[in-house]
């Protein structure tokens, strides 16, 4: 063997057995509960994060006028504070939570004796009968 060869010789290709030991990229049966995924949590979260920024407000919209602004304390409740418990983000954030996690949102609507709105407080329903008259 020349000195060439030596300095330049091809190189043989070393193989290496390398144990992978990494859990399996496995697929789940969904099990009924939509929050314990967590992508489907992280997208309530980020949808109800922007929809608790939305300021509610009452109007009132004659045909053929325009709007006027409606109640002063019903705007604030839907704006401020729906309830002595809850900023108005902190409102929608559940409301709209329970919307995508239940398909449905209640909210319980306190009035005082002459029957003015005092608070709005979210309900989470375990079981629900519809009564007709």
């Amino acid at each position: 063997m020349s000195f060439f060869d030596r300095i330049f010789r091809p190189k043989t290709a070393v193989t290496k057995n390398k144990l992978i030991i990494e859990p399996a990229g496995t697929f789940n049966t969904y099990g009924g509960d939509a929050y314990a995924n967590d992508i489907y949590r992280e997208a309530v979260d980020a949808i109800a994060r922007n929809a608790g920024k939305l300021k509610g407000s009452h109007v009132i919209n004659y045909y053929g006028q325009d709007r006027t602004d409606g109640d002063g304390k019903l705007n604030r409740l839907l704006q401020i504070r729906p309830n002595p418990y809850m900023s108005a983000y902190d409102f929608l954030y559940k409301v709209i939570t329970h919307l995508f996690l239940y398909n449905n949102s209640f909210a319980f609507l306190e009035r005082d004796e002459r029957g003015n709105l005092k608070g709005i407080y979210p309900i989470t329903a375990n079981g629900i009968n519809i009564l007709c008259d």
